[in-house]
């Protein structure tokens, strides 16, 4: 894990720790843990592990490699010290333009390299600088917001750019319709790659 990350994990723990105290229960181990409960609410720090859970929702972070877990749904990412990761859009739950579920992954930060898989009704977002991104499957819309990204898409009904000197590729539109593109901001390029 990167040393900077890691520093914002304790930063945003310890804001959460100095919140809780007056209400949940915070533990300091002799080992130098940290533990905050409250209910069902549990945030744990130790050395390169960092462990959130809030009823059936958890993260855990060790190292290299990170678990986020919804009741029976589970995505894993590994390699986080590299800044290449696979992941697959459906972490989050959402709604489709039809109404129907929808899936959402959100990419943040700067620098990262992952291949994501988007399933139908998927929807990817990606905010931050310096991302080189490939969207494999069907996406219902790809959202870029940042400066300096490279997105290449597979398949979407909507992109939508904002930023500055963002670089959106896509190969086709689902089903027989090109995809929508909106694109705002500053030297963004969106384009087909045949």
């Amino acid at each position: 894990m990167s040393k900077g990350l890691y520093s914002l994990i304790i930063a945003t723990s310890v804001c959460f720790a100095l919140a809780a105290g007056a209400q949940g229960k915070v533990t300091l181990g002799a080992d130098g843990k940290i533990q905050i409960t409250k209910g069902n609410k549990k945030v744990e720090l130790g050395g390169e592990k960092v462990n959130v859970q809030k009823g059936d929702k958890k993260v855990d972070i060790e190292g290299g490699k990170i678990d986020a877990q919804k009741g029976d749904k589970k995505v894993e990412v590994e390699g986080a010290q590299t800044g290449d990761k696979e992941g697959t859009a459906g972490a989050g739950q959402g709604t489709g333009s039809d109404g129907s579920p929808s899936s959402m992954i959100e990419i943040n930060g700067e620098g990262r390299r992952q291949t994501i898989h988007c399933g139908p009704k998927g929807q990817v977002q990606v905010n931050g600088s310096g991302h080189d991104l490939t969207v494999t499957g069907e996406c219902e819309s790809v959202e870029v917001n940042g400066a300096g990204n490279t997105v290449r898409v597979e398949a979407a009904g909507l992109l939508k750019v904002s930023g500055m000197s963002n670089s959106v590729t896509w190969k086709r539109g689902i089903g027989t319709a090109k995809p929508k593109v909106s694109r705002s901001g500053l030297n963004n390029s969106v384009r087909q790659d045949k």
